[in-house]
């Protein structure tokens, strides 16, 4: 399952949000106070048939035979079943010498299905379960086994039927064990009408007409698996030749004009790629890839074994339309499926407290394995500023959880971050301190001996503990073992802060761990994998990520760094832990940035540097002139890796001193450190662009342009007039709001007026953002009157997304726009409820990190008249004081540094 992220709760439907994170509400109850099935029965073999008419009705029918196993006497079989409809006299049980045991009652708790019998059945004898008709309702809930719609090339309203089960939804589906540790094979049977066909995890193996315009499509027994991992769908999709036993099924059209190509012959290379990785071959003799309506489907992709689903967006890919980062996330949301066919489908966590176990995996290969397929693309080191540094943004309290999660009630489960990122970034560091090759040894170990099977953390940490012992490599760990410094990982919640204090004199340091951001936490200890460098060393150093030291304690001394300028701990990231400095040596590091010996530090150090001292700053650590003098370097910076989390935070200090006077001289200064990678990649597409220049051009015009780029501006000003003249926009369509946006901001009425017909006159809604979006980047006062007119004004021409969007764009020139709405609203005296109002509220106006407009803004929410305002504006008082220190810090240092603009 990839997240983009998934579901908290399917009643709710609540959502923990990061951009454009998707998320899950997973409907759950486990952990310790959940009661698992009793330990009396196992499946062995399940025989499913179910019959479903997508076009014609809602509720689908079906009959099931379980082969199981008694473990113990018992007189009961509790198994899952939710929202199906089962009838006693449907229910029996058979002996292997086909004799019938009496059913004596059924009854039904919560998700459970609880089946008494008159006798007692025999241990290690085997019986089967049948449940001979039981009926269900295709849900709109996306999970389970749910109805579908899309429109067709024609725009013709299309129906499908198909399944998403993680974790908890084959119980919706048909009666089952369902858990992840009772593995079983199935064999299915898919009653269809004509108009459709099936697929399911196995191979078909025939059809059975079976009159009156029912076919029954066989599908081959699968191999042992567990519930969650069962599918199928009823649809009327078309697919692509199989290649090397995968093949993608999508909308007719999708496949006609070619954009499931891409993720064809990227998912051969990947599975080979993950082959030779694991020396395990994948177990299927098919692999297929079907594409599900984004809308249905807000999960990235689901790893059922054999048949994996996709959101249409991360399956489908065209040249003309998609971004870099669309190519991308199809590379990486294909490699996370398919590592998922060996961690969490070939070796399955046995309980979901051990999550982690699949999803950090699969959250760590689908960077690794794409790396190997695609090298150039740098996807080992965007982790770090992609994944692992957001993870550590987030895995804080009250979000934090640790990654062996025990869940207690349906509403408890752990963040994503926890079992996806921040476990895939554990792992990374397992490969760090390790080694890759004994790593990787370790892996083949645990697969191996763990497949088709299920397994705990443990079973993990012994594999790569025998792994070091095979390489005799035990100085790696010193007197330490795997699963010794592994417990402290999986079982802590959040991470640690390091913070090393020299003393200059003696030549000593001092390591001191503690909870980051969590002052209630004193008793947290982590083994921490110490490595480091100095400016005595080779910049051919930090390749190597093996443990220097180890700090097993809350704090640690040791010797050697007289004379030594400057230190770096973790080297290239490789730890899951932030790390702070005495002041001396950061002012070092950041004096030593600023010649041109800084990429002796390697880019992932560089990018840590950055991240860790913004961090440190908001979190009130580290005084925001230390932060502010390390970003100097940023001028001769034109790697996109150390750029990026640099960029990040640029966001963050521009929404905190966006509404102070030196707001002008924060954009300039960002500029100012900018220039050398903006004129790097520029504004236009050449034929020599790395993928990772595209992504940096992305990210560094967005914010040249909207910061007022004389460069961006003129360019975006000639684009708009060329565009006049020839009916030709020419801008590479993935800056294209970012340089329409610049353009306009010079633009006179004449232009504006004339990318108002434009938004007016397409129907392309992608567009129509764009230029909506655009159109409030003017700093002309009657423009941005106008403007707000029309936003206003044209009730049925604009909807209402395009109408906060417009709002967006506006808000985004912060004090000036902040002030033209402000009046605006009171000047129009905007009744309450109206659709102007809403979406005043929605574009974030009154979400201000400061008191600039406090008195205008609460002056309207307590005037008592027909004005709305939906909450009142932060006030100071709101603020942390260390926030509030924190934008003078940074006002400050921008007026003495106002030299560098």
């Amino acid at each position: 399952m990839f997240v983009n992220f998934k579901r908290q709760s399917l009643s709710a439907m609540t959502t923990f949000c990061y951009a454009t994170i998707a998320l899950f509400c997973l409907p759950l109850s486990f952990g310790d106070q959940y009661k698992y099935l009793p330990k009396t029965v196992i499946p062995i073999r399940y025989y499913i048939t179910l019959e479903a008419h997508p076009n014609s009705d809602l509720l689908f029918s079906g009959s099931i035979a379980i082969d199981v196993k008694a473990l113990t006497a018992t007189k009961n079989i509790t198994l899952h079943t939710k929202d199906l409809q089962i009838q006693q006299q449907a229910v029996r049980l058979n002996t292997a010498a086909n004799e019938n045991v009496e059913v004596a009652s059924l009854d039904f708790d919560n998700d459970l299905c609880i089946i008494k019998f008159d006798r007692d059945l025999i241990p290690n004898e085997r019986y089967q379960l049948i449940v001979s008709e039981f009926f269900g309702t295709l849900n709109h809930v996306k999970y389970g086994f749910f109805l579908a719609k899309y429109h067709d090339a024609k725009r013709q309203e299309r129906k499908i039927a198909l399944t998403y089960f993680e974790p908890i939804g084959a119980r919706m589906a048909f009666p089952c064990f369902d858990e992840p540790a009772l593995k079983a094979t199935f064999i299915v049977n898919l009653i269809r009408s004509g108009s459709f066909h099936t697929v399911s995890n196995a191979e078909l193996e025939r059809s059975v007409n079976l009159g009156n315009g029912r076919i029954q499509d066989v599908y081959k027994e699968s191999v042992i698996m567990s519930t969650y991992l069962v599918a199928f769908a009823f649809i009327d999709y078309s697919y692509t030749k199989k290649r090397n036993r995968v093949r993608v099924l999508a909308r007719r059209d999708a496949i006609r004009l070619g954009t499931a190509d891409y993720v064809l012959n990227e998912s051969v290379k990947l599975l080979k790629a993950m082959e030779e990785y694991t020396g395990v071959n994948y177990a299927l003799d098919k692999l297929d890839l079907l594409g599900v309506p984004s809308h249905y489907f807000v999960d990235g992709a689901m790893e059922n074994w054999g048949l994996i689903t996709y959101s249409e967006h991360h399956l489908l890919y065209s040249q003309a339309r998609s971004t870099t980062k669309d190519l991308q996330r199809c590379a990486t949301y294909t490699a996370h499926e398919l590592s998922h066919q060996w961690f969490g489908n070939l070796v399955t966590p046995s309980k979901w407290n051990y999550m982690w176990l699949s999803e950090g995996f699969a959250a760590y290969f689908q960077y690794y394995l794409a790396d190997v397929v695609e090298p150039t693309w740098r996807l080992k080191d965007q982790f770090v500023v992609e994944e692992l540094q957001k993870s550590l943004s987030n895995d804080l309290v009250p979000m934090a959880q640790p990654m062996n999660y025990v869940f207690s009630n349906p509403d408890e489960f752990p963040s994503p971050w926890t079992y996806y990122f921040k476990a895939s970034a554990v792992i990374r560091m397992m490969e760090h301190f390790l080694t890759p090759a004994i790593f990787r040894r370790g892996l083949k170990t645990y697969l191996n001996r763990k497949k088709f099977s299920s397994s705990t953390p443990k079973d993990l940490y012994v594999a790569l503990q025998q792994s070091v012992n095979q390489a005799r490599a035990q100085h790696l760990l010193g007197t330490l073992t795997v699963s010794t410094i592994c417990s402290t990982w999986d079982t802590n919640i959040g991470y640690p802060l390091v913070t090393a204090v020299r003393n200059y004199t003696t030549g000593t340091i001092t390591l001191t761990q503690e909870t980051y951001n969590n002052e209630h936490d004193t008793d947290s200890i982590w083994i921490i994998p110490i490595s480091y460098a100095t400016n005595t060393h080779r910049s051919s150093d930090f390749a190597k990520t093996t443990a220097d030291l180890w700090l097993t304690q809350k704090n640690l001394t040791f010797n050697s760094f007289k004379g030594v300028n400057w230190i770096v701990l973790n080297k290239q990231h490789s730890g899951y832990f932030r790390v702070n400095y005495d002041a001396v040596n950061w002012n070092r590091l950041a004096k030593f940035l600023r010649t041109s010996k800084f990429r002796m530090i390697h880019v992932l150090n560089r990018a840590q540097l950055i991240n860790d001292a913004f961090h440190l700053v908001q979190d009130g650590k580290l005084s925001a002139q230390i932060a502010m003098d390390l970003s100097i370097y940023i001028k001769q910076e034109t790697d996109y890796i150390a750029l990026k989390p640099f960029l990040k935070h640029v966001e963050s200090v521009d929404f905190m001193v966006s509404v102070t006077d030196e707001y002008s001289l924060f954009k300039a200064y960002v500029k100012h450190v900018l220039d050398a990678a903006f004129r790097k990649v520029g504004l236009e597409v050449t034929p020599g662009d790395f993928h990772v220049d595209k992504l940096m051009r992305v990210v560094v015009s967005r914010v040249m342009c909207l910061y007022g780029d004389a460069r961006c501006q003129n360019y975006g000003y000639r684009q708009l007039q060329v565009w006049q003249e020839t009916g030709t926009l020419q801008i590479w369509h993935e800056i294209e709001l970012f340089v329409l946006c610049a353009g306009v901001q010079i633009a006179d009425t004449h232009v504006w007026e004339f990318l108002f017909d434009q938004y007016i006159s397409t129907t392309n809604k992608v567009k129509k953002t764009r230029y909506i979006r655009a159109l409030g980047c003017s700093r002309d006062g009657t423009i941005m009157t106008r403007f707000l007119d029309r936003l206003y004004d044209f009730q049925n021409t604009i909807e209402q997304s395009d109408r906060i969007a417009g709002l967006v764009s506006i808000v985004q020139s912060k004090i000036i726009g902040i002030e033209f709405v402000l009046n605006y609203l009171i000047v129009k005296a905007i009744p309450k409820n109206s659709s102007f109002e809403e979406a005043v509220g929605q574009a974030g106006v009154f979400q201000i990190a400061s008191t600039k407009f406090a008195k205008e803004v609460n002056a309207l929410y307590d005037s008592g008249n027909d004005l709305y305002v939906p909450v009142k504006l932060y006030t100071e008082d709101y603020l942390e004081p260390y926030e509030n220190k924190y934008i003078a810090e940074v006002a400050k240092w921008l007026i003495e540094h106002s030299s560098f603009v």
